[in-house]
């Protein structure tokens, strides 16, 4: 069976695969699988995990993060943002959805609004680097040089410190 000329053969078979894996019920091992799946790449996959996890528990945040993650690696913004916005009214203070929201929405050319995420992860955790280099980017992309270098030697500043890793 073919769309387009694309065989629907290995979609067919993941979905095969998935209804069993969900016949456990373990959101732990079917969130695992799903992982799984992002990691390597098969971000459609991954959110075909995420939605049966999400069906066992529509407010597991970690799932609505990742098929957020998911979403925006598939170009989907808005998809993302949605997921985003679900993970965020359960944990607001998450500083790991709140920059990843600021990444969507400077995906969409939304610097300013971006910066917002980012600035509420760092007031969070003014060491966290992810959101540091982010907004030194978006900066950057506004024009502001002067204020996207004091982030991005910042992180580095971070990067260099010898409790980075622990």
């Amino acid at each position: 069976m073919t769309i387009a000329g694309l065989s629907l053969m290995p979609y067919a078979l993941l979905l095969a695969k998935v209804e069993k894996d969900v016949a456990s019920g373990n959101i732990i091992t079917i969130y695992n699988k799903a992982l799984s799946l992002y990691d390597s790449g098969n971000n459609t996959g991954a959110i075909l995990y995420y939605d049966k996890a999400l069906a066992i528990d529509p407010r597991y945040v970690p799932a609505l993060t990742h098929k957020g993650l998911a979403l925006d690696n598939l170009g989907n913004y808005t998809g993302a943002i949605l997921y985003y916005d679900k993970a965020l009214a359960m944990q607001p203070k998450d500083i790991y959805t709140l920059t990843d929201k600021g990444a969507v929405l400077a995906d969409l050319g939304n610097y300013t609004g971006a910066i917002l995420y980012y600035d509420k992860a760092l007031a969070i955790d003014p060491r966290y680097v992810h959101a540091l280099v982010e907004k030194g980017t978006a900066l950057d992309d506004l024009g502001n040089h002067t204020g996207a270098k004091l982030y991005e030697d910042k992180a580095m500043i971070m990067l260099k410190h010898p409790d980075f890793n622990k």
